[in-house]
């Protein structure tokens, strides 16, 4: 990560107002610091109003659709690139409007206007100040007559994969079947009931035929496999998957580089024929889309209870249940499991105190080179943590949270040099959290959780949001105005007032919860640790 560091008073904090132009009752307000790229304000809009990040986009100052004078997605081929362009560099002014349009296809087009400017002393955190209104990205149609889904499907699909590469394929497909309405009546959904593991007749190549090229290239970038050269007149996509797939069946050790501890193990446990629960998949969802989006698992008829392997699934297997390899592996799943505790703790910490840590909790004695390429670097590759070195900085950090909030984390840290260490759990503080997780390690988070569910009849589902939001904003060591400008909508929704009782109850939480910014202790414990 390099980004040009910035003199005290030279920084900026923009507002931005973006409304759909479709319907300008719905709007978003978006902090973000000025030395971001339009490519960071693209990933703010899309947060702000819920959208999945699986499309092409660009900006224009003219406000024309794929303006060739516009800002485009680093993965276009055309005009220049938004990752490249500051906002401040781009001299945006008060009161001006550019048009964002996202997903070269459906057309989502938001008017951005630049509302407030205002010098900071520090960075400015990227967040929504405020907001109003839904927007679904994916509406829920009506079936057009005369599509026959069981006949037509696997057809459609394969032309759409060579004829459309330029449209990704949505990566996260089990996220339809957990959220669609019928998944939520208790009787249809029996989270014991077994999950046939079977083979399928679809090779890794046709399966990752069904990706886009951008997905393509960052897979076999992570994997160190050169792109090959595409013959005049064809699609890249094609070319690319059969590349992948070659190099793959010749050696698959690139692939397992890119493999989790935890994918290894749960894929094993996939072809030993041992008994799998839907409770287990769900458990393993990060993992089964890691499957399907490096070509080894068919997951189309997951709806039915039903994972269809590749042959190249079998070959990664077999792999891993070697005996030196399953003992290797086995530490790996100790030390992501417990890396992950503590980061939930800690926030962000650097990776050079962190794995001592680990090796004194696990007992195992991993060393640093090792931990960085088997544990950190297939980790981050899936998004499950953040690995980031700060300007000018030589130690790598590892955190729980996007690199942005990392980064904030550890700029503030410095205000409080009094905070040496890490916080230290006891042992009965660290079965609480192997048990319970963050939240049986902070008291007053109880009565609200009750207050939420029996008082406010939230669901359950809410609940959990609202209460992980809450952690999010307290492990950042900010203030209720935060969660609620981030929770409004919610909390409008389920009736919930910020009466005098409800906000105590919030503070209290906030003030118990541990905080990064902190090295894992809460604002109540700091305050008492200056007080003596």
């Amino acid at each position: 990560m390099h980004r040009e560091e910035k003199s005290m008073g030279e920084t900026k904090a923009y507002t931005f107002k973006v409304k759909p132009q479709e319907d300008s009752n719905i709007y978003r307000l978006i902090q973000i610091d000025s030395g971001k790229t339009l490519d960071d304000l693209h990933s703010a809009i899309l947060r702000a109003f819920d959208f999945t990040a699986e499309h092409l986009y660009m900006f224009s100052r003219n406000r024309k659709p794929y303006d060739k004078d516009g800002y485009y997605s680093p993965y276009d081929e055309e005009g220049r690139r938004a990752d490249q362009e500051t906002l401040s560099g781009l001299g945006w002014k008060l009161k001006e409007t550019w048009l964002y349009l996202y997903d070269f296809g459906d057309d989502w087009m938001f008017d951005v206007t630049l509302v407030k400017m205002e010098d900071t002393e520090k960075k400015a955190r990227t967040r929504q100040l405020e907001g109003k209104g839904i927007l679904e990205q994916y509406p829920a149609y009506e079936e057009e007559d005369g599509w026959d889904e069981e006949d037509d499907w696997e057809d459609a699909t394969e032309d759409f994969a060579e004829e459309a590469e330029d449209a990704p394929f949505e990566d996260n497909i089990l996220r339809d079947f957990f959220l669609g309405e019928d998944w939520d009546e208790e009787d249809d959904l029996d989270i014991m009931s077994p999950v046939e593991v079977l083979p399928t007749n679809k090779t890794m190549e046709k399966l990752l035929k069904q990706k886009s090229k951008e997905e393509l290239e960052a897979l076999m970038g992570r994997m160190g496999i050169a792109l090959p050269p595409v013959p005049k007149g064809k699609r890249k996509v094609p070319v690319y998957a059969a590349a992948l797939a070659e190099e793959l069946n010749k050696d698959m050790e690139p692939l397992l580089g890119l493999l989790t501890g935890e994918s290894m193990e749960f894929l094993v446990r996939l072809t030993e024929g041992k008994k799998v629960t839907l409770a287990d998949c769900l458990g393993m969802l990060g993992e089964l889309d890691v499957y399907f989006a490096c070509g080894l698992a068919d997951l189309e008829d997951f709806d039915e209870g039903v994972i269809r392997l590749t042959p190249e699934a079998g070959k990664c297997a077999e792999i891993c249940s070697q005996k030196n390899r399953r003992q290797q592996i086995e530490v790996i799943v100790k030390l992501e499991s417990n890396m992950k505790r503590f980061l939930n703790m800690y926030g962000v910490m650097e990776a050079e105190k962190l794995l001592p840590l680990l090796n004194s909790y696990t007992g195992c004695s991993m060393e640093m080179e090792e931990f960085y390429d088997k544990v950190l670097v297939p980790n981050a590759c899936w998004d499950n943590i953040t690995v980031l070195k700060m300007e000018g900085d030589e130690i790598i950090y590892v955190s729980i949270l996007e690199e942005e909030d990392a980064e904030w984390v550890l700029s503030q840290r410095a205000e409080f040099d009094e905070i040496k260490d890490y916080r230290e759990f006891t042992t009965q503080e660290r079965k609480a959290l192997e048990q319970g997780g963050i939240i049986s390690l902070i008291p007053s988070m109880k009565e609200l959780m009750d207050y939420l569910l029996d008082v406010k009849e939230v669901e359950e589902e809410e609940c959990m949001f609202l209460v992980s939001e809450l952690l999010h904003e307290g492990m950042l060591g900010v203030d209720i105005e935060n969660f609620i400008a981030e929770c409004g909508d919610m909390l409008r929704d389920n009736d919930i007032r910020m009466t005098h009782r409800f906000r105590e109850m919030v503070e209290a939480v906030l003030e118990e919860c541990p905080s990064a910014v902190l090295k894992g202790y809460s604002m109540k414990e700091y305050g008492k640790m200056m007080e003596e």
